[in-house]
């Protein structure tokens, strides 16, 4: 019936139903390109150095423009709206293509990138941990502590102690 198809459908389209119902080619295409963007956001790069090779050209020349507008803008009050201008899209297109493609908010990839920005900026400068957390757009030095400990595991000045031992061996 009509009404089957279009239940069979939309449970091919949702997320969860994806793995367990999708023909195995759709499988590979669709469900893989999130998770290899969680993937590329989450391995420590900043935006310019992104892994982008296996996506789609514009899933690709939308995450550039998104990672270009937070980094020239990272010491901005950056939100969802600033991005929305930005970008001239709607909230929900922005939100939806982010979290399709990172499985971030748009909120949680602007404190990404920045956190990023920070830990380059403690591995590659002389600059003290404050100076950073401003630099980066953190104007709270306890929100920038918890938030940083939340991904590198440490503070930042443990970090920037590891990281600049390992590069000088």
């Amino acid at each position: 019936t009509h009404d089957g198809g279009l239940q069979l459908r939309r449970r091919c389209l949702h997320p969860k139903a994806l793995p367990n119902r999708a023909p195995a080619g759709a499988r590979g295409k669709i469900a893989g390109v999130p998770d290899k963007l969680h993937r590329i956001f989450n391995a420590g790069s900043t935006g310019l150095q992104l892994d982008t090779r296996d996506l789609d050209a514009s899933d690709k020349s939308f995450i550039e423009k998104v990672t270009r507008v937070i980094e020239d803008n990272i010491d901005e009050e950056l939100d969802g709206a600033f991005l929305e201008n930005a970008l001239n899209l709607s909230k929900i297109q922005l939100y939806r293509k982010i979290k399709t493609l990172s499985d971030m908010t748009p909120t949680e990839l602007i404190r990404h990138i920045r956190l990023q920005k920070a830990s380059v900026l403690l591995t590659a400068s002389d600059l003290t941990v404050s100076e950073i957390f401003y630099r980066t757009g953190f104007n709270n030095k306890t929100y920038f502590f918890r938030e940083f400990k939340k991904i590198y595991s440490c503070s930042p000045n443990e970090y920037r102690a590891k990281h600049r031992l390992s590069a000088v061996k």
